[in-house]
C-alpha cells in the first residue's frame, strides 16, 4: 500500500464535503491508504477517491481565485449575454469597474449574482462550468 499525501495547496479552510473530510483528517503524509480506511471506517478505494476529490476541489477553489483577465472577461460577458440579453454587456462593465483590477473569478461570480435572479444564475453557472472556467 502506498502513503497518501494531501494534495498541494489543500488546507483546512478548502472546503469539502464531509464524506471527503472526514476521510482526509486521517491522511497525515505518513499513512498507507489501508490505515487511513481502517481509521475513517471505510474502504481503501474510498480513501483513494476521496485524495482524488480532494484534488479537484483543490483545482476548483484555485479557479475560482484567478484574476479575470481581458480574454475571460469576454468569454463570461458572452455567456451572460445568452442568459439575460444586451444587459449583460453593462452589468458586466458595472461589476468589472466595482472590482477594480484585482477581480477575481468568485468576486465576479458573487458580484453578478447580486444581479441575476435564480433561474438566471444557475444557467449561468452551468455554462460557465461547461466550457470550463469553474
Amino acid at each position: 500500500m502506498a502513503v497518501v499525501s494531501w494534495p498541494e495547496g489543500l488546507s483546512d479552510q478548502t472546503p469539502l464535503p464531509y464524506g471527503v473530510w472526514k476521510i482526509m483528517t486521517h491522511v497525515n503524509g505518513e499513512r498507507d491508504s489501508a490505515q487511513v480506511a481502517r481509521m475513517a471506517a471505510v474502504s481503501d478505494a474510498d480513501v483513494l477517491t476521496a485524495v482524488q476529490q480532494s484534488q479537484q476541489w483543490v483545482e476548483r477553489a484555485t479557479a475560482q481565485q484567478r484574476p479575470v483577465s481581458a480574454a475571460l472577461e469576454a468569454e463570461l460577458t458572452k455567456i451572460l449575454v445568452s442568459v439575460v440579453g444586451p444587459m449583460a454587456t453593462l452589468m458586466m462593465d458595472d461589476a468589472m469597474e466595482d472590482l477594480g483590477e484585482t477581480a477575481t473569478l468568485s468576486a465576479l461570480l458573487s458580484t453578478l449574482a447580486s444581479e441575476l435572479d435564480a433561474s438566471q444564475m444557475d444557467a449561468f453557472v452551468r455554462q460557465v462550468r461547461a466550457r470550463g472556467f469553474l
